[in-house]
């Protein structure tokens, strides 16, 4: 009796009831509160900062509507849309190119600028006639704005002929003029000028010459003395230009002398707004 009643007492009924419900509710809370994480707008804390790639992003519906010049109200009548504001009007559209293309020069036709060849003497560096005041003497040319040769100013080929430099150089010091320089081929020349093949003929390379320069695939020679201006003090310049007769390009050379250092500096400018 006492146990059929102690079943069917309200009291433990609700209870045992009470013990189901309990896990099942906190169970529901925290699958409700995952969700809500999930779904919920995330903070920056803790998102890749990585960008998205680029997506086909649907149309909305607010979007069509803009673009629309009217638009139609509920009640059928359409009204004109109101006008932008300063901030949309002021707005420049996004250029990914900052170069007009109008401003680049076409490269189409390239060929090298033909300087009129006057005749007069490159100047040369260095000199032969006082060894304490130059060690050598650059001889250039407007070919291929190189070199000739490189004689020495107290270097000689012969003992005979260092023996004569040095009672030439002597009287000169105390100026007197009775005893005669040594033959020139007697001096030591450190290089010359050399031919090479070009073209299927031997053509007159000198030292350190530009022999061509490639601009967009096209080949442009540069050995003949018309293609360089010599600009004096062992520089020269070359100019090249396209179809329309447009400066595309200046190569720069500079040739100088310390002592016994020859220096080549050479640089290539771009005349044109683009690559």
């Amino acid at each position: 009796m006492s146990q059929g009643a102690g079943s069917n007492d309200p009291r433990a009924v609700a209870a045992a009831r009470m013990r189901r419900l309990i896990p099942m509710a906190v169970g529901l809370v925290i699958v409700l509160v995952v969700i809500l994480i999930l779904a919920g707008p995330r903070s920056g804390r803790g998102v890749d900062a990585t960008p998205a790639t680029s997506e086909p992003v649907a149309t909305s519906g607010a979007s069509e509507t803009a673009s629309d010049p009217t638009s139609t109200a509920s009640d059928g009548t359409r009204s004109q849309p109101a006008a932008a504001t300063a901030d949309e009007t002021n707005v420049a559209p996004a250029s990914s190119d900052p170069v007009s293309p109008a401003a680049v020069a076409t490269l189409d036709g390239l060929h090298v600028l033909q300087v009129p060849i006057d005749g007069a003497p490159v100047a040369t560096l260095g000199g032969l006639d006082d060894p304490a005041t130059a060690r050598m003497q650059v001889q250039l040319t407007r070919q291929g704005a190189g070199i000739v040769e490189i004689p020495f100013a107290d270097i000689w080929t012969t003992a005979v002929a260092k023996r004569q430099a040095s009672a030439w150089l002597e009287s000169k010091r105390e100026g007197r003029s009775d005893v005669p320089s040594p033959p020139e081929d007697d001096r030591y020349v450190l290089a010359r000028e050399s031919q090479a093949p070009m073209g299927g003929q031997l053509v007159t390379i000198p030292l350190l010459a530009a022999r061509s320069v490639t601009i967009n695939g096209t080949e442009l020679n540069l050995v003949p003395a018309s293609c360089w201006k010599s600009l004096g003090g062992g520089a020269f310049v070359a100019e090249i230009r396209n179809g329309q007769d447009e400066p595309v390009a200046r190569v720069h050379r500079r040739f100088s002398l310390d002592q016994w250092d020859i220096t080549l500096d050479q640089r290539i400018e771009n005349l044109t707004s683009g690559d």
